[in-house]
């Protein structure tokens, strides 16, 4: 066989494959649960997290420091220990796990990393308006 013959006979096969993927129902409805919970959790962990980022740039409050330490372990954990714990927490308080605590997982993985990359430019800027660019 040639190799375009091969190359034909893989790409018949690829879409045999997806014309029957592409028809469950299932798959449909896991990927209308994963644009949803994306969604909502870009939303969330970006307001949130903004409202953090002014919060630490432009006051000082008690347990600041303390504050700014725990936004950092989220990023310095690994993921899986981060879900571990959380569905742990979940079974202790005694939640119902669902749509709502897949998202609350979200949200608390993401939500840290916002405060870490808008904080340095919520600060209030002193420098003239050609240069506020450039800090």
């Amino acid at each position: 066989m040639q190799i375009g013959q091969q190359l034909g006979m893989a790409a018949r096969q690829i879409a045999r494959w997806l014309a029957v993927t592409l028809q469950d129902r299932e798959l449909w409805f896991a990927f209308r649960n994963s644009l949803i919970i994306g969604g909502l959790n870009a939303l969330l962990a970006t307001l949130l997290g903004t409202m953090a980022a002014l919060a630490i740039a432009r006051h000082r409050f008690v347990g600041r420091k303390g504050f700014l330490n725990l936004l950092h372990y989220p990023v310095l954990l690994p993921e899986i220990i981060i879900g571990v714990a959380l569905l742990v927490l979940f079974v202790l308080l005694d939640v119902p796990r669902g749509f709502d605590t897949v998202v609350a997982g979200h949200v608390t993985f993401s939500f840290p990393r916002v405060p870490c990359w808008c904080w340095p430019g919520s600060r209030p800027c002193r420098a003239p308006w050609r240069r506020r660019a450039w800090i």
